[in-house]
C-alpha cells in the first residue's frame, strides 16, 4: 500500500489509519505539493511502480476548482466504485481479467462525459515522441478521465521512462487545463499500446456522476 500525502502531519494521520493494515507493507511517503496525484504516481514511487506487476492508482479527487464539492465526491465515488468496488467486487474482477489476458495492459472506468485533447495536444505530442510514438494521435479516444486505473506496470513504462522530475510539474494553484498533468492522464491509453498491450473499461449499471 503506497501512499503520498504533503506534510509530515497528514503522514502521521495516515500511520495511525493503517496501523491495523496486514494485508502488506504500507509506504508513507512525505513528497513536494507539485504534481499533485501524477507527480506523486510517476516521480514519488518510480521504483515501486517498476517493482510491481499490476499497480492500481487512485486518489482523492477533490477538483475544488469546479466551486462545487458534491461535483468532486460524486466523482470520487464514481471512480473508485468502479476500481475498487462496493456494489460489486471490481478489484477481483479487474485482477482476475489481468490473469486471464495477457494482452491486457490498462483498465479505467467508462466515463459516461466525453472530453478531448482540450489544450493539452502541443505538450502530449511532444511526450508521445519522446515515448517512441510515431503514428499521429487520434482526435478522438478513451481516457481514464481523473487519472485512476489498474495498469501492467509494464504497459506504463513507456511514461515512466521519461523520468519527470518535479520540475516537470506545474506549480500551485495548478492551471484547469494545458499542463502535463492533464497531457499525462490522456497519454496512459497510448503508453499501453506503445508497450504492445490494450486497454479494457469498466461499467457499473446506473452508476453516473
Amino acid at each position: 500500500l503506497l501512499l503520498s500525502t504533503s506534510d509530515e502531519n497528514k503522514a502521521k494521520q495516515l500511520h495511525r489509519a493503517t496501523k491495523a493494515y496486514d494485508r502488506g507493507r504500507v509506504l508513507i511517503r512525505v513528497l513536494p505539493n507539485r504534481g499533485r496525484d501524477i507527480g506523486a504516481f510517476l516521480t514519488g514511487f518510480p521504483r515501486e511502480i517498476a517493482k510491481y506487476n499490476i499497480i492500481g492508482h487512485l486518489h482523492g479527487k477533490r477538483s475544488l476548482h469546479t466551486g462545487d464539492r458534491d461535483v468532486g465526491e460524486k466523482w470520487r465515488e464514481f471512480l473508485w466504485q468502479n476500481l475498487l468496488g462496493g456494489l460489486y467486487p471490481m478489484i477481483d474482477t479487474v485482477l482476475d481479467r489481468f490473469a486471464k489476458e495477457a494482452s491486457l495492459g490498462l483498465v479505467f472506468a467508462d466515463d459516461p462525459h466525453l472530453s478531448d485533447w482540450d489544450f493539452n495536444r502541443p505538450i502530449a505530442e511532444e511526450l508521445a515522441r519522446r515515448m517512441g510514438r510515431t503514428a499521429p494521435l487520434p482526435p478522438y479516444f478513451d481516457f481514464p478521465i481523473g487519472t485512476m486505473f489498474w495498469a501492467r506496470s509494464s504497459a506504463l513504462m513507456p511514461l515512466c521512462r521519461l523520468s519527470f522530475d518535479w520540475d516537470a510539474y506545474p506549480a500551485e494553484p495548478a492551471p484547469l487545463d494545458g499542463t502535463v498533468l492533464h497531457a499525462i492522464e490522456r497519454l496512459l491509453p497510448f503508453a499501453a499500446q506503445q508497450a504492445g498491450y490494450r486497454y479494457a473499461t469498466t461499467y457499473i449499471p446506473g452508476m453516473i456522476w
